[in-house]
């Protein structure tokens, strides 16, 4: 009875130490951040645009802008974000002293997503 404590033991400190020793891996952490600044670009644009629409030629001028740079930032963000988060699963497959494997795969996910909803909604607006 006593050994097997012993041995719950020494396999719970063991997992703490590797817990520990574990550092998030940096592009895992960057893919994150970038999907989700890229979707609130892309949220802020839609809502600047439903909330100004068009009133003049110059509030054109402020709407095409907008929703010109909001789209554009977040396309690079979210390609950013998804060649980081492909990056940071291989390096995570490869070192299992690095952790962040969630954080790679929702940033995968987010930029995925962002980036196929502006595809339809380009696709539905002819825009």
């Amino acid at each position: 009875m006593g050994k097997e404590n012993d041995k719950k033991a020494d396999k719970m400190t063991n997992k703490k130490e590797n817990v520990k020793g574990k550092k998030y891996d940096k592009f895992a952490i960057w893919s994150f951040v970038f999907a989700v600044i890229g979707i609130l670009s892309m949220l802020l644009s839609f809502i600047y645009v439903s909330i100004m629409g068009l009133k003049t030629f110059n509030g054109f001028i402020l709407f095409l802008y907008s929703v010109l740079v909001g789209i554009v930032l977040t396309i690079i963000l979210d390609l950013i974000s998804i060649i980081l988060g492909i990056i940071s699963l291989r390096r995570i497959k490869n070192n299992p002293n690095i952790k962040g494997r969630i954080l790679a795969l929702m940033g995968l996910f987010i930029s995925s997503i962002t980036t196929i909803f502006l595809i339809i909604d380009f696709i539905i607006n002819k825009f």
